[in-house]
């Protein structure tokens, strides 16, 4: 529980130390005049290291490479550029247009004239306006269903009783990568987008609990 403490203590310090170094600039900087926002993300980077390499030692080959893969994830969804966040989301919501223009019947209206009357309305298409909502917020979605993916991954190779520190870690997880968007061009910090992180800690920890119940059924079944 102590490293808890300091991991939660530094994530303090190098927080209050990113916003004044955005908000003041190089003036409270004056010792350290070569500073840059890379630096800061090499420390951010370090305390991420520092925090999650633990996890990856004393488990099996399989779990430590898809926990890998996942803070991989979450890692290059945090430190990609808007505008290229913006390329891969297009390109999905365009392979998406081409599955439903596939899946729709041939119908008799006049479509060139609904484009025609969306475009003079100002109004998206009606194929636009058709689509889920969450091909839209592909990104939001993606964060949510990886930090679900993660906390259970970390719950499940965790040694039984540190469920505590683990969720601790994938909030701290969750306000590091918020911290870090304010240093890559084009990307900004939001405290919903912490929260979209945590709701889905909070659902990876639901299906943990899940699968710990049906295991604990199952063996009082067979005892």
């Amino acid at each position: 529980m102590k490293w808890l403490i300091l991991r939660i203590l530094i994530f303090f310090i190098l927080s209050s130390a990113s916003l004044l170094f955005l908000t003041k600039g190089q003036e409270l900087f004056d010792f350290l005049p070569g500073i840059t926002s890379n630096h800061f993300l090499f420390l951010w980077g370090a305390f991420l290291a520092a925090m999650l390499l633990p996890y990856l030692f004393g488990i099996r080959f399989f779990s430590r490479i898809v926990l890998v893969l996942l803070i991989f994830l979450v890692l290059a969804g945090t430190l990609t550029t808007r505008s290229f966040r913006f390329q891969i989301v297009s390109q999905v919501r365009e392979q998406v247009h081409a599955i439903f223009r596939q899946k729709e019947p041939p119908s008799r209206d006049f479509s060139g004239d609904k484009k025609a009357k969306s475009l003079e309305s100002g109004q998206p298409a009606r194929q636009n306006r058709d689509l889920p909502r969450f091909v839209y917020r592909a990104n939001k979605t993606g964060h949510f269903i990886l930090f679900a993916l993660l906390t259970l991954t970390l719950l499940t190779v965790s040694a039984p009783g540190r469920w505590v520190i683990v969720l601790a870690d994938v909030l701290l997880l969750a306000g590091s990568t918020e911290m870090m968007q304010l240093f890559v061009q084009g990307r900004a910090a939001g405290v919903g987008d912490f929260y979209l992180d945590a709701g889905g800690g909070a659902l990876g920890f639901f299906l943990w609990l899940l699968g710990v119940a049906w295991r604990s059924r199952d063996g009082c079944r067979f005892s």
